[in-house]
């Protein structure tokens, strides 16, 4: 379904990032959650699978959808691999 967010119908989009936006990044979630919820998409994602989550991305900073820690969080999971998320 993630594909999907490079449909060329616009209702379809919004739909599938509505829809990501509220099951792994919905505003009741704390930092430490939507940032798992993140991670976890990427975890094992094909190639093809990280494109799709980087236009997901992609939206989710033009919608200022995260807040400035969840970018903080996946700055250290991937610059000190070692330590894992509290």
């Amino acid at each position: 379904m993630l594909a999907l967010v490079f449909s060329k119908d616009a209702q379809v989009q919004i739909a599938v990032f509505d829809s990501y936006k509220l099951i792994y990044f919905d505003s009741s979630l704390s930092v430490l959650d939507k940032t798992r919820n993140l991670l976890g998409l990427l975890k094992g994602a094909t190639l093809t699978e990280v494109t799709c989550i980087e236009e997901l991305m992609k939206k989710c900073v033009a919608g200022e959808v995260f807040e400035g820690e969840v970018y903080n969080a996946l700055w250290r999971t991937y610059t000190h691999p070692s330590k894992t998320l509290a």
